[in-house]
């Protein structure tokens, strides 16, 4: 889990395996794409299909291709990029990484008008009062409630 505006690494990776020349593909939720490479070309601002939630936001490491690092860093990060993404090497049989990214927001309690405010221990008596019982008293004092 990230917070939503950070950066975040979604890793894959073939061990030890020059994939310079290879062709990968990240996609998100099966249907929509994120990165691609190509034979040593990518395009991550203007492949076809790409989807518009993505745009100037992925990169590689193209220093780690020699190593096999297929890894795409995802900057900014969105609530809207919350889900499951692939990361499938086509032409290498049985090569597809799965992984689940989650993106937590922070809620503002400012902007959240109260509809009504309640005391606890009137919480605690509309409760009582659900239950049918006639008495309640505080643990410590002894004194009804």
């Amino acid at each position: 889990m990230v917070m939503a505006g950070s950066d975040v690494v979604l890793p894959c990776s073939l061990d030890n395996k020059n994939i310079e020349l290879a062709l990968f593909d990240w996609m998100k939720d099966g249907r929509q794409d994120v990165f691609l490479y190509d034979d040593g070309t990518h395009d991550n601002n203007s492949c076809p299909g790409e989807d518009e939630q993505f745009k100037g936001r992925v990169s590689h490491f193209p220093d780690e291709l020699l190593h096999g690092n297929a890894s795409i860093i995802i900057r900014n990060t969105r609530l809207s990029d919350s889900g499951s993404y692939t990361c499938d090497f086509p032409h290498i049989q049985q090569k597809r990484f799965h992984i689940e990214l989650l993106v937590a927001g922070y809620i503002n309690t400012h902007d959240i008008a109260p509809v009504f405010q309640i005391s606890l221990s009137e919480k605690l008596k509309r409760f009582v009062f659900s239950l049918n019982i006639d008495k309640v008293l505080h643990f410590k004092t002894g004194k009804a409630l």
